[in-house]
């Protein structure tokens, strides 16, 4: 532990604000997810239910809680600045994004073989298929992150390329392209908006190469941004009749899933909150205490954001299986004031999750013995974004499938993790640094 904390004392070239935005992004996450569910009774039958749906007020607030531009943000300046380190090592573009898509796929390895288990297992028992459903999609909704972040990373070198030579205008291009995408899907060709998970997300990552070459804007500007983008954000829900929601499907329009034109503008307002924080939080981060807290919480990170759902999920099923779950009127004040019990509930099944599966989430110690080349890199980045899309949509579920699995996405996924090295086993090439990797 002393070792591990000298470590993270002696990175001084980290910017520590970046931590510290991943892990209150996360907390918001975590947080938002687990108010989400409501759940109701019709005809004595239990259904779940979103909170956003049943209390149409709380829709203004998934503009605060819907903080994945900031993981996108902070994870282009953190990819950026990888890059840039390990080009300073020699290490190849093809070595430098294998690497990176093994580490961020891996700590999703345990929890899609868990749920495909524990459905099997389901069917087996004779649990209601629509349960089954539920709780695999319910569970597997973080993984779409993944699906686009593989994508986008092993594409740094070429963005971050591209940001140097054109700096802004990438991500003016995308989001150009977003609004065609819009502007299609409103004119009835739906398909094209699936499209914007790729201009929309790619756009938001650029900012944070952008932020890496340039630094951040100043106060002022921080403060314009973040004011132009809720003004043209509120244009947008006012005028044009985007939906006010920024988190779920509000009578069949979203701006989530896929991604609409909202999203890059609230990443536009949330890039200016960064602005307006990072001196201030830089010099609370300049203390040691309050820099090991925030590195110790972000040590975990992706292992807490993969499995939070799981633990809902967990809970629940403990809960209504033992009969111990309070019966009251949804959204009345019995269960706001349960809340908070909820919550820790929900915090505990965490808690025991990661202490059991955290270790995973460190970097490979050594590269697979036969790594992709460019084309198989490519490759298996896109079918994992694929598979993991396609698992993270409709879970590992399927009542014709083998055992109730959905065998088709399960052994694409397989097939793109091995592509990549991701399935390899993980023991010390004893020519290799200790901390290869550790970026």
């Amino acid at each position: 532990m002393t070792a591990e904390r000298d470590r993270v004392l002696a990175d001084t070239d980290r910017d520590r604000v970046v931590d510290l935005l991943r892990v209150v992004a996360l907390g918001a996450v975590v947080l938002g997810h687990w108010l989400l569910p409501v759940i109701v009774t019709v005809d004595g039958e239990p259904f779940v239910r979103l909170l956003v749906h049943e209390a149409e007020w709380t829709r203004p607030a998934t503009w605060v809680f819907q903080v994945m531009p900031v993981f996108f943000i902070v994870g282009g300046w953190a990819n950026a600045r990888a890059w840039q380190r390990a080009q300073g090592r020699g290490e190849t573009a093809v070595a430098w994004a294998g690497r990176r898509a093994r580490r961020l796929l891996r700590p999703l390895v345990p929890l899609v073989a868990a749920w495909a288990v524990a459905v099997a297992l389901g069917q087996a028992l004779g649990i209601e298929s629509r349960w089954l459903t539920l709780a695999s999609q319910s569970a597997l909704v973080p993984a779409w992150f993944l699906a686009v972040y593989v994508v986008v990373t092993v594409a740094v070198p070429v963005t971050v390329r591209l940001d140097a030579r054109v700096g802004l205008l990438v991500p003016l291009v995308l989001v150009a392209l977003v609004a065609v995408a819009d502007a299609l899907t409103a004119a009835g060709l739906e398909a094209a908006q699936w499209t914007s998970f790729v201009w929309a997300w790619f756009a938001i990552h650029q900012l944070g190469l952008i932020w890496h070459r340039r630094g951040l804007p100043g106060p002022l500007a921080g403060l314009a941004l973040l004011v132009g983008g809720l003004v043209v954000l509120l244009g947008l829900v006012t005028v044009l009749g985007y939906p006010v929601d920024m988190v779920v499907e509000v009578d069949g329009r979203t701006n989530a899933t896929p991604p609409s034109l909202a999203m890059p503008t609230l990443a536009v307002a949330w890039l200016g909150v960064i602005a307006l924080i990072h001196r201030p939080a830089g010099r609370l981060l300049a203390r040691d205490r309050p820099w090991l807290l925030v590195a110790l919480a972000g040590s975990r990170i992706m292992t807490v954001f993969l499995w939070h759902l799981t633990a809902l999920v967990v809970l629940a099923a403990v809960l209504v299986a033992t009969g111990v779950v309070p019966v009251v009127e949804p959204l009345s004040g019995a269960w706001w004031a349960l809340r908070p019990v909820w919550i820790l509930g929900c915090a505990l099944v965490l808690a025991v999750l990661v202490a059991l599966l955290g270790r995973l989430e460190g970097p490979p110690r050594q590269a697979p013995a036969t790594p992709p080349g460019p084309v198989g890199l490519t490759v298996g980045a896109w079918l994992a974004a694929g598979t993991i899309g396609l698992l993270a949509a409709e879970g590992v579920h399927d009542p014709q499938g083998p055992l109730g699995v959905a065998l088709l996405p399960l052994v694409g996924l397989l097939a793109a993790l091995a592509a990549l090295g991701v399935l390899e086993p993980d023991h010390r090439n004893r020519d290799a640094p200790s901390r290869a990797g550790r970026t």
